[in-house]
């Protein structure tokens, strides 16, 4: 295992931003890695890069927001790219054994295999990941690492821009471009109460 440290500093106003790479190795093949545990909580930009063997690339960048004995927070994926296969399909978070946990699932890697991991000031990057750790988590958030897109224990969830589900280009508040596949769809254009004396012969 090594560590390489780079210190990026954002100035905003007063304050001071910075985040730290280390390089882990996944030694174990495909399967669960938790990468991320800590005490107490967190919330911050986790990011996922490196070269996977035989030409495979990934670069993956997400806000993660947990926190130890808690039910509930959120991960937010911002960034999604890869060459030659997506080798993130899967990720969760939460709390386990009373520290809060971030947890990835790596398909068709090369094994052992190094990559970095970016992340912001203070949220602790385990130097060796745990292979195939307990799913037994509290609170826990799950969403796949093939989207970009938001996943939370806390609802609701609001987008301030437009949703498209099988199209990067939604044209509505939800756009599918696809089948729609649901028990029940309710169309209330008027409000919770329509009023229906505008069925009324002389209305």
């Amino acid at each position: 295992m090594k560590t390489i440290i780079y210190i990026c500093l954002f100035i905003i106003g007063n304050t001071v931003f910075s985040q730290t790479t280390t390089t882990v190795t996944l030694s174990n093949g495909d399967g669960w890695y938790r990468i991320i545990e800590g005490m107490g909580n967190k919330a911050g930009l986790v990011r996922i890069s490196g070269g996977l063997g035989n030409n495979r690339l990934t670069d993956i960048s997400m806000y993660v927001s947990t926190m130890a004995y808690d039910q509930g927070g959120s991960i937010n994926i911002i960034n999604n790219k890869f060459y030659n296969q997506n080798h993130i399909d899967e990720i969760r978070a939460g709390s386990n054994n009373g520290k809060y946990v971030l947890d990835i699932h790596f398909v068709g890697i090369n094994n052992p295999v190094n990559v970095n991991i970016t992340v912001d000031s203070g949220i602790p990057v385990l130097s060796t990941p745990v292979f195939n750790p307990s799913s037994s988590i509290t609170g826990k958030i799950e969403i796949s690492g093939r989207v970009i897109g938001t996943s939370s224990t806390r609802w609701p969830i609001y987008f301030s821009n437009n949703v498209g589900i099988g199209t990067t280009t939604p044209d509505a508040k939800l756009a599918v471009k696809g089948n729609i596949h649901t028990n029940e769809v309710k169309v209330d254009l008027l409000g919770a109460v329509a009023p229906d004396y505008v069925f009324y012969k002389d209305y």
